[in-house]
């Protein structure tokens, strides 16, 4: 993580970025609005309010979004320094396949914070520029004390930002928290519905914590089953390519789909003992519901060279992909004779639309 960095286009122009955080190929941006907002704006007149929070969290997108295409445009990557001219970092488009930006807050904007469409249409946002949620502060900092580990604080805050642009919120963000703790992210938005209200729902959050963390309840999709916990935690430990893809496959999977993978892999481990070990299967179970646009796919196998198997498994995890219709997916392969380990190896894979419709 990174505080007060500065940056250059091509016509020497120089911007600040407030704070940046890589997150293997995540970029987070945070750009703070600390003012506070005026007396004008609080006796309701509508036209100053609107000024003030166009020039200051509505001018958070611009920020963001012309670093993100400033990155994403040099090839060789775009240095980063502090003011005195040190070069810190060079971002590369590698690190920033996703950009998720943050207005941080000092004060509280109301209910209506999280309702971008809403913003969108009054004028104050602009539905053309980066979309920035915004966080206060001290609510932020009661998140990420509440959550476990920094896997969940990534995901929550990965989510967070895709469910801002997907549909409008009513709640401030405590109330949003609490949503994602007592049911998960993976459902919503329900199909159909343009906002979504969350009010009330941080009344509930103290009933979700323990010694200081939440513990996410059965009807939460964060809610994992014994085997994935294990899952979770050997994919954390051994960090494997795209290990946070994979994390975050795991934690948006309900535990009702878990129980359908763990049933599917058992069915595959007794047809594997019958198979010559020169062969594969693949089965998969889909995840179609709200943010969620994933297979979980799965193999048991027998001893076998590791780059045919790895040929073979990948073939299969992008042969579900297009046959489930959905955008990406994650593959657990377990080797006969290993089954001490939560799994052999893992894959995740996020199709391009043209490669999607290329192989269907």
């Amino acid at each position: 993580m990174f505080r007060n960095l500065f940056w250059f286009d091509e016509q020497g122009k120089r911007y600040e970025t407030d704070i940046i955080a890589v997150a293997v190929n995540r970029l987070f941006i945070f750009e703070a609005k600390g003012a506070l907002l005026p007396d004008r704006i609080r006796t309701g007149n509508f036209a100053k309010a609107k000024s003030f929070l166009k020039d200051t969290h509505g001018f958070a997108g611009t920020q963001a979004g012309r670093l993100a295409h400033e990155i994403k445009r040099r090839s060789d990557g775009l240095p980063m320094f502090t003011e005195d001219g040190h070069k810190i970092i060079t971002l590369t488009a590698d690190m920033a396949e996703e950009v998720i930006a943050f207005s941080l807050t000092i004060d509280q904007l109301g209910t209506i914070a999280n309702a971008r469409q809403l913003l969108e249409t009054v004028g104050i946002l602009d539905d053309k520029a980066f979309r920035v949620p915004p966080l206060m502060v001290s609510e932020f900092e009661k998140v990420l004390e509440a959550l476990p580990d920094e896997i969940y604080r990534l995901h929550y805050l990965t989510r967070r930002h895709q469910l801002y642009g997907a549909v409008d919120i009513i709640g401030d963000e405590l109330d949003v928290f609490a949503t994602y703790v007592m049911r998960g992210f993976s459902s919503l938005p329900p199909q159909g519905y343009n906002s979504i209200s969350a009010l009330g729902a941080s009344y509930y959050l103290d009933n979700f914590i323990q010694g200081g963390h939440v513990v996410f309840p059965p009807g939460s999709s964060l809610a994992n089953t014994r085997y994935f916990d294990r899952v979770l935690r050997y994919m954390v430990e051994r960090k494997p390519d795209r290990y946070l893809d994979l994390a975050f496959s795991v934690l948006d999977i309900p535990a009702d789909i878990q129980q359908r993978f763990e049933e599917m892999m058992k069915e595959l481990r007794a047809a594997a003992q019958k198979l010559d070990s020169d062969q594969i299967q693949v089965g998969s179970v889909p995840v179609k519901r709200g943010l969620m646009s994933l297979v979980v796919a799965g193999s048991v196998y027998g001893d076998m060279d590791r780059e045919v198997r790895n040929d073979a498994l990948t073939r299969g995890l992008a042969d579900a992909i297009v046959n489930r219709g959905v955008q990406s997916g994650f593959l657990i392969g377990r080797e006969l004779g290993f089954e001490q380990y939560p799994y052999s190896v893992s894959l995740f894979l996020r199709m391009k639309p043209s490669e999607a419709s290329s192989k269907s």
